[in-house]
């Protein structure tokens, strides 16, 4: 026999490949957050991306038990196509997105009024994005090109999110004999620790958020009451993967 030295793996939880929630949001509190939003940020320009967007960032932080001096990044990826002038035809095939992010202290989101002020914060950094400013953008990256990796845009106190609930795949009238959708999932190479994945959800106006994050901090999200507009029921998706879960908002 060959006596081996025992060895002790240690993990990272913040490394582990990441459980999974879908969060679902009703046509009716998606209206609801965006006027709270838009009122607590004085204005009426915030949309309901940007409310839901902060409204979960929010629920996150408080999860997470960060200190308030902390400074945490939401990074988002916005479509370019109608920011150009002259705009990217319909039929346009390829990416046309650019990758911006908004960086806040833990204190400004979490205090009275900090739905309004991260909202605000996103509308600002995507309207940046003018057709001047994208094409300046783009004649620097031909001269000093560089790609955006994964791990240089997500740490743990990042969230990235991606998808679009105008990508609406219910609408389509297509039988294949598997019957009409039920649901739009992402595939495991869309899933990291502080991941996002929007989709339309069933009900006409409603989203879905996938989120990816360790199985702790989703199930503290489950319960959080400032999170949760409604009673969430919480159920599991698939019997054989018990982690995860669905709450409906």
């Amino acid at each position: 026999m060959i006596n081996t030295p025992q060895i002790k793996i240690r993990f990272d939880e913040e490394q582990l490949i990441p459980t999974e929630r879908i969060f679902h949001f009703t046509k009716e509190n998606i209206a609801r957050l965006k006027l709270k939003a838009n009122i607590e940020a004085g204005t009426n320009k915030i949309s309901s991306m940007q409310a839901l967007c902060t409204h979960l960032w929010r629920s996150v932080i408080r999860s997470k038990q960060l200190d308030s001096h902390e400074e945490v990044n939401f990074v988002l990826c916005i479509s370019v196509r109608s920011r150009l002038v002259p705009p990217l035809s319909y039929d346009y095939f390829g990416n046309a997105m650019i990758v911006c992010g908004v960086t806040m202290k833990v204190r400004e989101l979490l205090e009275e009024g900090g739905l309004g002020k991260g909202s605000l914060e996103m509308y600002k950094i995507i309207a940046l994005h003018s057709d001047e400013k994208l094409k300046s953008q783009y004649e620097s990256w031909s001269r000093t090109p560089n790609f955006v990796k994964a791990d240089s845009v997500a740490n743990s106190n990042s969230l990235v999110i991606s998808g679009s609930p105008l990508f609406s795949i219910y609408d389509i009238d297509i039988d294949i004999g598997w019957g009409s959708p039920v649901a739009i999932r992402s595939g495991s190479s869309n899933k990291s620790n502080g991941k996002i994945s929007v989709f339309a959800g069933k009900e006409e106006g409603s989203m879905d958020f996938e989120v990816c994050l360790p199985y702790k901090i989703l199930e503290v999200m489950g319960n959080d009451p400032d999170l949760n507009m409604t009673d969430a029921s919480t159920w599991n998706l698939d019997p054989l993967q018990p982690s995860s879960l669905c709450s409906r908002l």
